[in-house]
């Protein structure tokens, strides 16, 4: 059985305009019972079965069709809850604080350059991206109707920013990506759901 997990996270405020110096707050308080996209059902992802890797990728856009620099490095952190450190240029990695039952992080992102900016958040396994499409051991299924064994298997995580709603992806489709309902391009659905629910869009003045 193929799971999409998805967990939420805000950004506030949530404005598509700020200025060099404003602190935009990334906060993140969920529970262990992660929702499964396709089943809508949740499952339990503890520390000592699967540890989550949490990312975050900042970019600077400059137009439809042109390639992102990124801007990780450049902005100032803020921690409150957890810890957050750009690793490079474009990413960087923030931790989160598990009590037993939930997920907590909240660290505060300061731009420092002018333009039009994107963050993106990142759910990962173990491994990064190739722990995608391996098995979950510790979680089991009743066999199928036919009687065929069940077996988990992690397709896909995302982190919804602003339960995928005050993301400003107009910006984001004005000066990166054309939206493809638009268009009737076929791209698959982990590329919408990044660009739309798991990446906020903002202009810094």
């Amino acid at each position: 059985m193929p799971l999409v997990l998805v967990a939420p996270v805000s950004i506030k405020p949530s404005n598509s305009t700020v200025l060099v110096g404003d602190t935009l707050w990334l906060e993140t308080n969920f529970s262990d019972s992660l929702l499964d996209l396709n089943s809508g059902k949740r499952y339990r992802i503890q520390p000592q079965d699967m540890s989550l890797e949490t990312v975050f990728a900042i970019h600077e856009l400059h137009g439809l069709g042109q390639k992102t620099t990124g801007l990780a490095s450049t902005f100032r952190i803020v921690e409150r809850i957890g810890q957050a450190a750009a690793g490079g240029e474009y990413t960087g990695l923030f931790t989160t604080i598990y009590d037993g039952h939930s997920y907590r992080a909240k660290f505060g992102l300061i731009p420092t350059k002018r333009g039009f900016t994107s963050i993106s958040l990142l759910l990962l396994p173990p491994g990064g991206a190739k722990g995608f499409g391996r098995f979950i051991p510790f979680l089991t299924f009743p066999p199928d109707a036919q009687g065929r064994e069940q077996k988990a298997v992690l397709d896909n995580m995302y982190l919804i920013i602003n339960e995928g709603k005050a993301n400003n992806y107009d910006l984001y489709r004005q000066q990166f990506t054309i939206d493809p309902e638009t268009t009737g391009t076929d791209v698959p659905p982990a590329s919408l759901i990044y660009g739309r629910e798991s990446t906020f869009t903002f202009e810094v003045k």
